[in-house]
């Protein structure tokens, strides 16, 4: 059971950081705009900038790493490196919408959504299997029969596995509390 727990632990993290971090938005005229995503903006940037000139033109980034070599890294790629302060490098985000010198207005990648999704609907459909196969509630023919009820009806079958698999503690309790203690 614990090494269940620790798969469905890995398998939430692995979701969890399919997503990217929130950016910063500026309003320009009624919409929203990540100041990042400009190619304009990242043409504005110069050798021997301050740090906070760069944030006026990019906005905050996603993260910072560094001290007297400071490295500020923006979604898709993008960074802006400083030595004691003063800009000493930067590159572009890596997609760009073709003619329009934007970043591609969607933030998550199409193909991890898919993977994310397909992740998801397999832990779905395995985690009642997989429940069944590492139980100490049944053995031998038992479990390979509960096996083949959860492939074929899932949570159903698992909800059946669960109720007549009781351990023998559970049904004793179970019992005491349906005949209020008296053995037949």
């Amino acid at each position: 059971m614990t090494k269940q727990i620790v798969f469905l632990g890995i398998l939430i993290l692995s979701l969890l950081s399919l997503s990217n971090a929130g950016q910063n938005t500026v309003s320009q005229s009624g919409a929203t705009v990540e100041k990042w995503k400009s190619l304009e903006n990242w043409r504005m940037l110069r050798n021997d900038m301050g740090q906070k000139s760069v944030r006026k033109i990019l906005g905050e980034p996603e993260r910072i790493n560094g001290g007297v070599v400071a490295f500020w890294n923006y979604p898709n790629g993008g960074d802006v490196t400083f030595m004691d302060g003063k800009v000493s490098g930067w590159s572009e985000p890596l997609r760009w919408d073709e003619g329009s010198g934007n970043a591609s207005s969607s933030d998550i990648d199409p193909d991890k959504l898919v993977l994310g999704i397909l992740l998801v609907a397999i832990l779905f459909y395995f985690t009642p299997i997989l429940w069944v196969l590492f139980s100490s509630r049944s053995t031998g023919g038992a479990k390979f029969g509960w096996f083949l009820i959860t492939i074929v009806f899932s949570w159903l079958g698992f909800a059946a596995f669960l109720i007549l698999t009781q351990t023998a503690k559970a049904r004793k309790q179970l019992e005491s509390k349906t005949y209020g203690g008296q053995s037949e």
